[in-house]
């Protein structure tokens, strides 16, 4: 007896295509006049409103040193200063302290008010006590361990620029914080470096 041929049926989706109307075709004369971003226009950001901003974290209890910064934002690039560059300004109460983290962007530091110190150590286990004060600058090469201690009577208010924002575009942006490998991640959608850092007073993010 012949065996009953069949046809194959490929298997139903159980949830239909999208329509993928964001996935379109260019041209080269298309495409290179969108390759960069539109024109950044200058930006200003109000020491005022700065200075405003820093008290109030400065003041939050609940909040742990490596949580009271502010960043500034330019809307035409998006959530970042500049199409490559990252500034925040950082405020630490005294006797506060930074926990040691790292990361693989460059971090540069710019002291504007205060004193303290920084531990800075490479992957070999060298360690480089950095001690600052208002006018000081000092860099923290990528994926170094770093710390901050703020040992003045008065806070300490730092800024800092970091090429985070370029290799986040890239997929390529690494965070370890807390130290320690088990903490090494890629920032992706939705990564908040500080979310599960322990805070000064014991408290978890």
């Amino acid at each position: 007896m012949a065996k009953e041929e069949t046809t194959w049926q490929p298997d139903q989706p159980s949830q239909p295509e999208p329509s993928f109307d964001w996935a379109v075709l260019m041209t080269d004369d298309e495409f290179y006049p969108q390759l960069l971003r539109k024109r950044v226009r200058p930006a200003k950001w109000s020491g005022k409103q700065v200075r405003a901003r820093l008290q109030e974290l400065a003041n939050d209890p609940l909040r742990g040193a490596d949580r009271r910064f502010v960043t500034l934002i330019n809307k035409d690039c998006g959530a970042s200063t500049s199409p490559a560059l990252f500034i925040g300004i950082q405020i630490m109460n005294p006797g506060e302290h930074i926990k040691p983290h790292r990361h693989n962007s460059v971090a540069i530091y710019h002291i504007t008010q205060g004193r303290g110190y920084s531990i800075v150590a490479d992957s070999d286990g060298n360690e480089y006590r950095i001690t600052w004060e208002s006018g000081d600058t000092f860099i923290c090469p990528p994926w170094h361990y770093h710390e901050h201690f703020c040992t003045g009577q008065e806070q300490a208010i730092m800024y800092v620029v970091q090429d985070m924002v370029a290799l986040a575009e890239l997929r390529a942006l690494i965070w370890e914080e807390p130290a320690g490998p088990e903490h090494i991640r890629q920032v992706q959608e939705g990564f908040a470096p500080h979310r599960d850092t322990v805070h000064d007073d014991g408290g978890e993010g």
